[in-house]
């Protein structure tokens, strides 16, 4: 009797574990990336590779000049201390004015009622304690690795994506839908939809990996897409920073700074990092 055929989701998954390599195209399976260790430089003899994303050379020198197997943990480790005084400035906020933090530094501007406010400070507590626990899972490689305290990781992980999928994907969706745009507002709509479903769908690739583990390699390639899902999630920090000078530079003009604050940081993140999560699964 033949072999029975693999389940679809077995195939899709290891389709998702050949995206794991580093000089290959989607249709070959290759592993070179995932052969190196955690941080190891690429071999120093090896032919010099075309960058595969435009800002590649910028990346690589600013995060020490070489390429490597962990540019991702590299990049989204410059991203926790800006996130914690983000959500620090965030809390704050809502603690002390019951409203958030840019909403009050522009004066109102972005104000649409007080179900919008409330369903704002909804999405910004759960985004916190989403931040929170992605902290302690990337940070945490004692929980992951020990097998007594593995659990701790596991049930983490599920209350993160159960608390992404039930709060902070729903809200986000409802509030770049009611959003106040007076400029560009289709484009900027774009933006945040897109933001939205991107890290949605790195999640919960992440979280299918885990489950199938088709392949050995299948919890290291979870890791980074689990990443690229935090680093997507994380997008507001550079657009935040921009629309937080030019309020301050260019007073008076709150709706104009936001949208191009959206359209410029959206730009270069898509430039930056969806084609640097290449290695782990975006295509």
């Amino acid at each position: 009797m033949a072999d029975a055929a693999p389940s679809a989701d077995a195939i899709d998954a290891h389709q998702l574990a050949r995206f794991c390599a580093d000089d290959h195209p989607p249709g070959q399976a290759a592993a070179a990336e995932a052969e190196h260790a955690e941080g190891a430089p690429l071999a120093s003899g090896s032919r010099e590779r075309p960058p595969r994303y435009l800002v590649e050379n910028f990346v690589v020198a600013s995060l020490g000049g070489r390429r490597s197997s962990s540019e991702l943990e590299q990049l989204l480790a410059c991203f926790w201390v800006p996130a914690a005084v983000f959500a620090v400035a965030e809390v704050g906020a809502f603690l002390g004015l019951r409203k958030s933090f840019f909403v009050a530094l522009t004066d109102g501007a972005f104000e649409v009622g007080r179900r919008y406010s409330t369903v704002v400070e909804v999405h910004v507590w759960a985004s916190v304690a989403m931040w929170s626990m992605a902290a302690v899972q990337v940070w945490g490689e004692q929980l992951r690795k020990s097998p007594g305290t593995a659990w701790i990781h596991k049930r983490t992980g599920q209350i993160f994506l159960l608390l992404f999928l039930t709060v902070i994907f729903p809200t986000s969706l409802y509030l770049s839908a009611l959003q106040r745009i007076d400029h560009f507002a289709p484009a900027v709509a774009a933006v945040l939809f897109d933001t939205a479903f991107c890290t949605m769908y790195f999640l919960y690739r992440g979280w299918r990996v885990a489950m199938l583990r088709t392949t050995p390699r299948s919890l290291s390639l979870h890791g980074k897409l689990m990443q690229c899902g935090v680093m997507m999630s994380m997008s507001i920090l550079p657009q935040r920073l921009l629309q937080f000078y030019l309020t301050v530079e260019v007073k008076g003009h709150h709706q104009m700074n936001y949208s191009l604050s959206i359209l410029v940081t959206s730009i270069l993140w898509n430039l930056a990092e969806l084609h640097r999560c290449r290695e782990c699964g975006g295509g």
